[in-house]
């Protein structure tokens, strides 16, 4: 029902004027559910996911931010724990990254102490490591130990 409708709801919205109730619940269930279903796959398609937000935010639809904000945390966990679990996986790594970036644009609250306790198990191993093969000159090291470091900081574990 909402992809049928998609565009003239889209058009009610620029003309300003209300969408009809069921056009609306309508609108709220799929775009829910498909977000949803992308917080749960396992490579989560970032561009996607931006995209319904943005689309839930432009047309007022809205997002069951409990259901969601935990998926997303849990999505969050998964893909930290495996990059502990291979630190040296720049895949990993930038997964990380990327999940941390959406983050960011995501209209609710994540809770994140799982993924900042898992992080931390990070910093206690291998961040010490990769410093003295950084300061010993190793450009890969380097480099790892900065895109932590930032990614320690946003989401706001003190890295020293």
């Amino acid at each position: 029902v909402y992809e049928e409708n998609a565009p003239v709801m889209r058009f009610l919205a620029e003309l300003g004027m209300p969408i009809p109730r069921g056009l609306q619940a309508a609108a709220e269930r799929a775009l829910n559910d498909e977000l949803l279903a992308l917080f749960g796959e396992e490579s989560l398609d970032r561009d996607r996911a931006t995209r319904l937000l943005t689309e839930a935010s432009e047309r007022s639809i809205a997002i069951d931010a409990t259901t969601l904000g935990f998926a997303f945390g849990h999505h969050f966990e998964r893909v930290t724990e495996a990059f502990v679990w291979a630190p040296t996986n720049l895949d990993a790594l930038a997964e990380v990254e990327a999940t941390a970036d959406l983050l960011r644009a995501l209209p609710f609250e994540v809770d994140l102490w799982k993924v900042q306790n898992l992080f931390y198990r990070l910093l206690q191993g291998p961040l010490g490591e990769h410093r003295a093969r950084a300061e010993a000159g190793d450009a890969w090291a380097r480099d790892w130990v900065e895109r932590v470091v930032a990614l320690g900081e946003s989401l706001q574990i003190r890295v020293e």
